[in-house]
Formats: C-alpha cells, structure tokens, sequence
C-alpha cells in the first residue's frame, strides 16, 4: 500500500494518545493513593499489555485481521471502559511493602495490582499492534501516527492534572471511544453513535464525584482521618501534588518535630496540611497573631540560626515556613521569602488570608514565591542572611536536587558575609542522613574553595532530627560559646563544631556510643576518604547526576539486614530498594512466561533469533536513553512536571516523525537498514553523553522559556534517530514473513516494560551517565543483531496483502 487511510491513522492517534495520556494520570493518581515508588513500579509493569498483545496478536492473527475494523473498534471501547474501572478495581486491593519481607505471599497483591491496571494498555497495545500487523509494509506511517499520538496525549494529560479526584481518567475515557467511533463511522453509524455517546456520557455526569480517590489505609492521612473529631477544610488538587487541609476539634494537631525536652509549656493548636497524603507534612498556625514569636520556636533546633544572626533576611527553600513567618511576624526576621514548587500552596494561603495562616501573607516583608528552589537560588536579585532547606525525600527513589553537593554551593553563593545554610534532616539509627548531609556539605565547601570545611560546619542533634549549620565564613570564639550555650539550656546534643569535646556529644538524648559524633569524625577527620567505604551504609556525598539522597543501602547491608529482620531490623530499610528489585524480577520473569515462552515457536532459526534480539534491545535502549535524558532536563528545568511533559512530547513526536521517514526503506527482507540506524542512534548517544551535560550547565541560568525551547531542541536530533531503527526493522520482517510482526511487536513491548526498571536501578547505584551508558550498550547490540545477511521464515504468500 502507497499510503495509509486517514481513518485508521486517526483511530491510532487517538488510541496512542489516550494511552500515554492514561499513563500520566496513573503516575499521579498512584502517588496519592499509594507511594510514589509504587506508582513508578506499577507503570512499568503496565507496559508489559504490550508484550502481551504481541503473543494475542501472533496466535489470533488471521481471525482479528479477518475482521480488523470491529476488532480495533473492540480493542479501543475496552480500553476506554477499562481506564476507569480496572483503576476503581485497583484501589480495592491491598498492598503493604512492608509486610513482604515477613509473608512473601502478600507480594502477590501486587501482582494483582499490575495485572489490573495493565488491562487497558493490553487493550490499546493490542488495537495499535493490529494496526502494524494489518499494515506492516508501511510500518513507518503506523509509527508516525503512534508516537505523534502519544506525544499530544502526554502535552493533553497535564491540564487534566488540576481536576479533583480521579476526573482525569476521563479524558482517555473520551479518547478511547472517540477512537473506536471513528474507526466503524463509515460503515456502521448507528454503533459509531452509540460510541460516541458513550464518549461524552462519562465526562457529562459527575465527573468530580463518579471515581474517588481510596487513600492506602497506612498513609499519614489516612490514619489522621480515621481519628474522632477530624474533618477536611480543603482539598487542593495539582500537577505537582495533593494538599489535603485537616483539623480535629477534639485533639488538635500540635506538631513540632525535634521539640527540645527543656521545653515546659504548649504548642498551639494547629492545623495538619498533607501532601499527597503524607509524603510531606506542614503545620499551619489556626490563629496567627501579630505579637511575640510561639515560645515553643525557641526551643526547636532551628532556633540556633536566630542566635548566631540577628536579625535575618531569611530564605526558605521547599521547607515548613510556619516558624520563619512566625519570626517576622513578630519582628525577629527582617524579610522573609518562602518558595514553593507547588502552586497550591499559594491558593491555600490566598484561601486562608483573612482567617489562618494566609494572614502571614499581609506583612510588607513576607513574600511567597511559586516555583523551583534551584531555579530560584540561580537568579535570587539579592543575597539573605539565612538560606533555610528541608528534609530530604524520604524515598530513596525520588530524585532530590536540593540536597546535592551543586545545590548547597549556589545556596552558598547567595549567603552574605557571615550567613549560615541550614538544613534539617532525622535523627536515624544507626546515623545515615545527618552523616550524608555533612559529606555533602564538606564536598560543597570544598568545591567552593575552602580548604578546611570542618571549621566552617555545626551540626546539633534532637530526639527526632539534626539540623546542619554552614556558614559563609569562619566561626568565632563568641559563635561557639553561643552554640554551647545554646544546646546546654535548650538539652540538644552537638554533633559537630570546631573544637568540640567528645563528652559535649552525647549528654540529653543519650544512646548506648555517640555514634553521631563519631560519624562526623569519621566524615570530616582524617580519614574521610576511606570513611565511605567502611561504612556499612552509603554515606557518600550526593551529586546531581545521582540526585538519591535517601538512598543508603548498601547491597550487602541489604542482604544483611534482611537475614535480621526477626530482630527488628527492618526499621532500617525504606522497602524502596525491595520493591525496585521485586519490579525488576517479576518483569524478568513475567516477561519469559508470557510474552518470550509464548512467541517461541516464531523464534526456529538463528536469523530469526538475531530478529528477537534487534527488536528487544531497540525497546529497552529507547526507554533507557528516555529515561537518562528526561534526569538531564529534571534539573535544567528545574520543573518535574514540565521536564516529564517536554522529554516525552518530544521524544515521541519527532521519533513518530523519524519513523515516517522509513516508510519506503527496507522491503527486501534485511535487518541492515535497521542496524545501521541503531548505530547512527548510539553514535549520538556518545555525542550526548559528553556533551549535553556541560551545554546545559552554560544555560542554567537563562530564562524558562529560552530553557524549554533550548531542550526541546537538544534533544530533537536523539529522538529523530531513535524513531528510525524500529519501523525499519518492522517493514523488513514484514516482507520476509507477514506472522512475524505482531512477534517483534511483542518483544519490542517486553523490551521497553524492563527499560524504566532497569534505567532507574541503574541511576540509583551508578548515576545519570551510567543509563546514557546501558542505553549505548542496547543500541549498539541491536546493530550487531541486525548484521545477518536476511531474515529466514517461511515467507509471505504470493500477492498476499492484508488490508483494514
């Protein structure tokens, strides 16, 4: 065939965008009803309904092509059906991390929890799979109407973010009978119709209310509803994260973390502001006034910054900011200025400023900026007394930027003479974070010329947390009577400060060793460069290319920790790693009894094994070098969101673009066409891997918009080159053997469901440069496979075309 009928491309479009669009939301949707590295392994788990729909498609070739319209019509009104009911079903399954390790059984909650949500994509794999079997000879034009689609469902996701609840699921609800309709339209428009109805039925009746979140019973938020007395006062919905306002009239919340035992009097009443049900939590004063600071503030750890400056100029950086606009309130801050990357934190205060903690908002020397902390530090007007930074994420799968050597050296360059970084962080046993927080805070020191970080460091301890002090220049005699002072009234525990006596380290919060202090000696004592790797957990300071902070485990601590779990050590693990090398396996083995076992039989020859191999590792390399590129813009533009919505958009579209330009290349039943377009993308690979990381450094600092079209450039010649291999490799099959492509499709899908696993293991142990690396290694072995001379099979039938 010369071209491609505009119905069938359109149905695909429209299939593939409801897809990645369904894929975007469920990322979301599973960080507030789950965690966030459950959502990331369940996506990748879901991709395995494209494996699968390869093995559906080989066996059932002939019936479904025998009628191909009613089947892609089928495929796309059950996959539409299924969006929003397989998620319904989804939340009524448990899954506890933590119980795995005890009953291994439980693991197989998760399985079924995959299984579920991989039920729409198998059904959208299997209508666009159709699609390449129905027209393999321009395999080419399938991909570009494929990708394109998927590219726009990705860029339509996003709005739909800021609707409550799940009422996102419903646009590839619409999307996916929409794309049903228009493929029966010609022929049968009274069932076009009906689709069609069935399309804009589901947006128009209660969308809000029809598909309602179920919070995991073990979240913060979950827990704080189930008390006596609780009720909601907000619900924010965002891109970037749920904020659920609480408060309960019977035991009011009255949070702080690291509270001094000193302390003999109370904390007021407060309201609880949850972030994706807990993964973050704030405080909010009920009734702010405008007098004195809360006496409680003066006893948190935080406090020793007010009493080595007066008088700040303070910037909060993605940190609790109650304390600090407290402060100003009460005229002990000069200015304050709080960022945060989630916008509704500026309608919660907007809600809240005539009665609650937006009063704050009214003060001349209060400001509130909406945006990324690292953006911000790069084009701060003017430099503060006090730079104020958070926690670090508590998953060891979520990539920090804050918490990096690169960022505590801009936060540096922002102090002014004398001005002090301060980061809070747990108190853990045996000590992980605060050690890594001072590794990384000498490393940034280090990098910015300092030759002795020690002197420029201090670091205090509660029961609860530690908070890092680093100052923009050396500490004096009065400084250090000063911290002493403090921690012996306020009953905190030095961790570290120049000149500081072993007996001082280990006298309120006591343990069995001062194990905190000896850590610091161990950090930043003579031996800190062998410290690290004596370490039983991974203390090592943390770089933006392995932006994991809280990523400690060691894998023979893992395994360790694993043979004491009957003595409770299991306190120690973030069940993070687990799940990501669970994930790992189960797509491994998953992936050979479903897809690899079934599609054998396609597999007797040793060209076609040469096929296999091309196909699987084109799958793999291309989520793996999407994955890599997609870490790079996290930073560069200092925004998840719009860097996951960039490097997919355009990644999918100019790669759908790459792939139309294959379709009149390879009819002659060989790989090479195919090979040598993996290696040209390999070859571009080794360009970018050296390259685009400095180029994005030079640019750091330029405006957002420069940023994004500058991305979206940068990486536009990789995507092309990405989207020629597979369409390439697909035409060629095709004209050797017509059963052969739903089998390529098929292990193409299985290739790409380990990719993401496989990419973000690969970046929590080795970094960013390791994936470009995994990714090169597939690219090029793809190459090697496509050298054979010509694919063997038992050949097409003469003049045997097959059309929809």
């Amino acid at each position: 065939m010369k071209g491609m009928p505009s119905t069938l491309s359109a149905s695909v479009f429209l299939l593939s965008g409801s897809a990645l669009a369904y894929e975007v939301m469920l990322v979301r949707l599973l960080a507030v009803t789950r965690f966030h590295h459950l959502a990331f392994m369940v996506l990748s788990l879901a991709l395995l309904g494209y494996g699968v729909s390869g093995v559906l498609l080989a066996r059932q070739r002939a019936r479904l092509l025998g009628s191909f319209q009613a089947w892609f019509s089928g495929f796309a009104a059950m996959f539409a059906t299924g969006t929003v009911c397989c998620f319904q079903l989804s939340q009524r399954i448990p899954v506890f991390p933590g119980e795995w390790v005890w009953s291994p059984f439980e693991a197989l909650h998760l399985a079924a929890l995959y299984l579920v949500l991989s039920l729409p994509f198998l059904a959208a794999a299997c209508g666009v799979g159709l699609a390449y079997s129905a027209r393999g000879t321009i395999a080419g034009s399938v991909y570009r109407a494929d990708l394109l689609g998927a590219a726009a469902g990705c860029l339509g996701a996003l709005p739909a973010l800021w609707l409550p609840e799940a009422a996102g699921l419903w646009l590839p609800w619409s999307g996916g009978f929409a794309a049903s309709a228009l493929m029966v339209m010609p022929d049968r428009k009274g069932w076009a119709a009906l689709l069609v109805s069935a399309a804009l039925l589901g947006p128009a009746v209660n969308p809000e209310h029809a598909v309602r979140l179920i919070t995991s019973p073990d979240k913060p938020l979950s827990i704080a509803l189930s008390a006596e007395g609780v009720e909601i006062l907000t619900d924010i919905f965002t891109p970037i994260g749920r904020i659920t306002v609480t408060r309960n009239r019977l035991a009011p919340y009255r949070y702080a973390p690291g509270l001094s035992l000193a302390f003999q009097g109370s904390v007021g009443a407060q309201w609880g502001a949850f972030v994706d049900g807990g993964e973050a939590f704030m405080p909010l004063p009920t009734t702010p006034e405008r007098t004195e600071a809360p006496t409680y503030l003066d006893y948190l750890p935080e406090a020793l910054a007010y009493r080595l400056v007066s008088q700040p100029r303070v910037l909060v950086l993605e940190a609790p900011a109650m304390e600090h606009l407290a402060r100003a309130f009460a005229g002990e801050a000069r200015a304050v200025n709080v960022v945060l990357s989630n916008p509704g934190w500026r309608t919660l205060f907007e809600e809240t400023r005539k009665s609650g903690p937006g009063r704050y908002l009214a003060l001349p020397n209060v400001h509130l900026t909406v945006g990324a902390p690292r953006g911000f530090l790069r084009s701060a007007p003017r430099r503060y007394d006090l730079i104020v930074i958070g926690d670090p994420a508590p998953s060891a799968l979520t990539p920090d930027h804050l918490h990096t050597v690169e960022a505590f050296g801009e936060a540096l360059t922002r102090l002014s003479s004398g001005g002090i970084l301060s980061v809070s962080g747990p108190s853990d046993l045996p000590p992980r974070a605060c050690l890594r927080l001072l590794a990384t805070a000498a490393a940034a020191l280090h990098m910015s010329g300092v030759t002795h970080p020690e002197d420029r460091l201090v670091m205090i301890r509660s029961l609860r947390t530690v908070q890092l002090m680093i100052t923009n220049g050396p500490l004096t005699p009065k400084d250090i009577a000063e911290i002493r002072s403090f921690c012996t009234d306020r009953r905190f525990d030095p961790v570290w400060f120049p000149g500081i006596e072993p007996a001082e380290a280990n006298r309120w919060n006591r343990i069995d060793a001062p194990l905190f202090h000896d850590g610091a000696l161990g950090i930043l004592g003579s031996a800190s460069e062998r410290f690290p790797a004596r370490y039983k957990f991974d203390v090592s300071p943390v770089f933006d290319n392995r932006p994991y902070f809280s990523h400690f485990i060691k894998p023979a601590t893992l395994m360790e920790i694993l043979s004491l779990r009957e003595s409770g050590a299991l306190g120690m693990l973030s069940f993070a790693e687990p799940v990501l090398a669970a994930t790992l396996l189960q797509g491994i083995v998953i992936s050979i009894l479903f897809v690899w076992l079934p599609l054998r039989r396609f597999r007797a020859t040793e060209d076609r094994r040469r096929a296999g191999v091309m196909v699987f590792m084109l799958g793999m390399g291309f989520m793996l070098a999407e994955f890599a590129v997609m870490e790079q813009l996290r930073l560069f533009l200092n925004e998840p969101v719009l860097a996951t919505a960039v490097t997919l958009a355009v990644f999918l579209s100019m790669a759908g673009l790459g792939g139309g330009m294959t379709s009149r290349r390879s009819r002659d039943g060989t790989l090479r066409f195919s090979g040598f377009a993996a290696l040209l993308t390999a070859g571009i690979l080794v360009v970018y891997i050296t390259a685009l990381p400095p180029v994005l450094k030079v640019f750091m600092g330029a405006h957002p918009a420069v940023r994004t079209v500058l991305a979206m450039v940068l990486i536009s010649p990789l995507a092309t080159a990405m989207g020629l291999p597979f369409p390439l490799a697909v035409s060629a099959l095709k004209t050797a053997d017509t059963r052969a492509v739903p089998w390529a499709w098929g292990l193409n899908g299985c290739g790409s469901m380990i990719g993401p696993v496989l990419g973000m293991s690969i970046a929590v142990y080795g970094g960013g440069t390791w994936v470009f690396g995994a990714a090169i290694l597939c690219y090029g072995t793809a190459f090697a496979a496509g050298l054979t001379p010509s694919i063997s099979g038992t050949g097409r039938k003469q003049g045997e075309t097959i059309q929809p």
